[in-house]
């Protein structure tokens, strides 16, 4: 299902707090997408958000030194702010988790609702993609999901993070 039917499906997940375990899981199955791993606490969804992998908005450059500087900002961008301000960088999970009512309100700026794609806008056409959801698990207790998933940081740097987090919620 996609995001937005994922919120609508149930209204107390748009009310839930909801704690993110990683925003750059990978599959060996699916190299085009990363996963982003929540837990709802009002229905004790453990669930993946796939999304487009973000990887193809980085510049060519001229060098491998400009390549291992630039992969090392990266990495220091993602690990230092990207997590706290994952709503912003997307748009559709953000606006999915609003009431009905704020929906159809003009959102103020900077969080206006998706502009139209202006033709050969790579950013745009990225953000304009599906972001799907698959629940993988229900459990219902935060300790027990803070067990589960203990580890869970050095598994989400490996190249196929999404089995071994698969293996550890019993899917």
């Amino acid at each position: 299902m996609n995001i937005e039917e994922f919120y609508d499906s149930n209204k107390s997940r748009r009310t839930s707090d909801e704690t993110c375990y990683g925003t750059d899981w990978r599959s060996a199955d699916d190299r085009n997408h990363a996963y982003d791993l929540y837990w709802v606490a009002a229905t004790g969804e453990i669930y993946l958000m796939r999304k487009p992998d973000y990887s193809r908005w980085k510049p060519p450059l001229v060098s491998q030194a400009h390549v291992i500087e630039a992969e090392r900002l990266a990495d220091d961008l993602e690990n230092g702010v990207v997590d706290m301000l994952h709503h912003v960088l997307h748009p559709r999970h953000m606006k999915a988790k609003l009431p009905e009512s704020a929906k159809q309100q003009q959102w103020s700026k900077p969080y206006k609702s998706l502009p139209e794609k202006p033709a050969g806008d790579t950013a745009a056409e990225v953000l304009g993609e599906e972001l799907t959801v698959e629940i993988l698990a229900r459990i219902h207790d935060k300790e027990e999901v803070e067990k589960a998933l203990q580890g869970w940081q050095a598994a989400m740097a490996s190249d196929d993070g999404v089995s071994w987090l698969r293996q550890r919620v019993n899917i």
